[in-house]
């Protein structure tokens, strides 16, 4: 008797243990089946394949989709492989939850199917899937049937045109017409370009019943020409291009209308490259200049010469880039490569090291100690970065030599090696050292916009000038600063602070560097020719 008592006592245990289980089953069922009605609805969002997103709250449109996911019937597996198919996801908003699935359309009445929150799936009604099919959320599917697309075929390379207007009617599943309101289009006159020697042609990806092109010089006349191959001009020439195509309406095919295109066409003749030298020491700076060359044009450079990226500047009509020689550069010869379009253009370039003097520096211990720290490292190097972020437009006369920023004579040129306090390793001056006295003035060597005025541990009390093209004066190890705020210009000549002995120097003294683009180079170069600025 007691043994009975103990199992049934056991069986109801197990019953209350096994309910919360069993609720949320009940629930979960029930959730997932959603018996539900369109008037609890109060909204549908759907994600579109491409992401876009689309809000319904007409009754019409709620109802619809509610339907769409209680009349579909399950199946026990899906329709087809769907890997790599973005869907369309439905979610239909309640009081308190929501409702998630997920559908699978195609342009086919008895292949569209359903993905519920669960995992379950369940094909829609051959009925129903034409409605889906016919709504305008729908269009993406009939991507075939939508407005053609232009292209300027040029080279390797095919960029799409946009029309300013199109009419376009195309037919959906349930066999009526309807207006394509997908298609992208351009509210502006668009500007494109193609090379003179790669040739160029347009390309529609649907071939219209009949079009017609028509080129206007830039003195508005309509040239005697509908084909850019025959475009011949000896520089590059801006023209506008207007297009119109026609598609006779196609039952079978299932659309038809028209499109007008009116745009700038650049003829772009290929740059001329040449560069100021080819034959290079360590801390030199190397012109290229680049005729003909467009700023919607894009160029790169392929070397393993230790150079800083291109950045191209523009003087008038010419542009030109400064390639500077880091002084880390090894001996050898080395190819600059220019790529522009399809083509492209190599120079050999030989370099050699800068003649280089060996000097034992003794500073004091502390500061040597205190300018050694990672923290000093690290202050110093985040200033270099942030003063090299600035490009600005150019502040100099072009050609005239740097003045010395100092009537002092050179105590360590550019390239010598330090060896500090006698303990290894070794490292090259980036700049020159002045030997000064107490109270000497320093000088702005060029005209220049003040980028930085402030200390660092290693270079103690800084000022810091942007010449413009990317060219910057630095000037170390001041007592004082003068004449100089950040965002001011200062004239060449200027007196910009008193020589000392803050951060890691050796005594009274100044430190003058030059960078190009971030890469310090040989201040000897723009005594002797100031900054070169290439003509066409």
């Amino acid at each position: 008797m007691q043994n009975n008592e103990n199992k049934g006592n056991n069986t109801v245990l197990r019953l209350i243990l096994c309910l919360p289980i069993i609720l949320i089953i009940y629930f979960a069922i029930s959730f997932s089946n959603a018996d539900i009605s369109a008037d609890e609805v109060s909204a549908v969002t759907l994600t579109l394949p491409s992401g876009k997103t689309l809000d319904f709250e007409e009754k019409a449109d709620v109802a619809f989709y509610v339907n769409l996911y209680l009349d579909s019937d399950d199946l026990s597996k899906k329709l087809r492989d769907v890997e790599g198919e973005t869907p369309l996801k439905v979610s239909l908003k309640l009081e308190e939850r929501t409702i998630d699935y997920s559908v699978y359309p195609e342009l086919n009445e008895s292949g569209c199917f359903l993905e519920r929150a669960d995992g379950g799936y369940a094909v829609i009604g051959e009925v129903t899937a034409t409605e889906l099919l016919s709504r305008s959320e729908c269009e993406y599917l009939y991507e075939e049937r939508l407005l053609p697309s232009l292209y300027l075929q040029s080279g390797e390379k095919s960029t799409e045109v946009l029309p300013q207007t199109y009419s376009w009617q195309f037919k959906k599943l349930d066999g009526a017409f309807y207006s394509d309101t997908v298609s992208e289009y351009s509210r502006t006159e668009g500007s494109y370009s193609f090379y003179a020697s790669e040739g160029g042609e347009f390309v529609f990806s649907v071939e219209p019943t009949e079009y017609t092109v028509t080129f206007y010089g830039e003195d508005g006349n309509a040239l005697a020409t509908d084909s850019i191959g025959s475009l011949i001009f000896p520089t590059d020439t801006e023209l506008t291009a207007k297009v119109e195509a026609r598609w006779e309406t196609d039952t079978v095919a299932g659309y038809g209308g028209n499109a007008s295109y009116s745009f700038k066409l650049l003829y772009d003749v290929l740059p001329e490259i040449s560069v100021s030298t080819q034959t290079v020491k360590t801390g030199d700076v190397i012109v290229a200049t680049f005729k003909h060359f467009s700023d919607n044009e894009e160029i790169s450079l392929d070397t393993s010469l230790k150079t800083s990226e291109l950045r191209i500047n523009y003087d008038g009509n010419t542009a030109f880039a400064y390639l500077p020689v880091s002084l880390e550069t090894e001996t050898g010869e080395y190819d600059l490569v220019f790529k522009v379009g399809s083509e492209t253009k190599s120079f050999k370039i030989g370099v050699t090291r800068i003649e280089s003097e060996f000097a034992n520096v003794t500073y004091d211990a502390q500061k040597y100690t205190d300018a050694s720290t990672p923290e000093a490292i690290e202050e110093y190097e985040k200033l270099l970065a942030t003063v090299n972020e600035t490009v600005m437009s150019p502040y100099f006369e072009a050609g005239v030599g740097f003045e010395s920023p100092t009537g002092r004579s050179v105590l360590h040129k550019f390239g010598t090696e330090i060896l500090a306090n006698g303990i290894p390793p070794s490292s090259y001056l980036l700049g020159i050292d002045y030997g000064m006295q107490e109270g000497d003035s320093v000088k702005a060597a060029e005209r220049g916009y003040v980028v930085f005025v402030g200390e660092t541990v290693k270079t103690g009390k800084t000022v810091i000038l942007e010449h413009g093209y990317g060219i910057k004066t630095y000037y170390y190890h001041l007592d004082e600063t003068k004449n100089v705020s950040v965002g001011s210009i200062v004239q060449k000549g200027v007196n910009i602070g008193i020589a000392g002995t803050t951060g890691l120097s050796a005594g009274t003294g100044l430190h003058f560097a030059v960078s190009v683009n971030g890469v310090f180079v040989n201040p000897q170069g723009f005594f002797d020719e100031g900054i070169r600025v290439p003509k066409a």
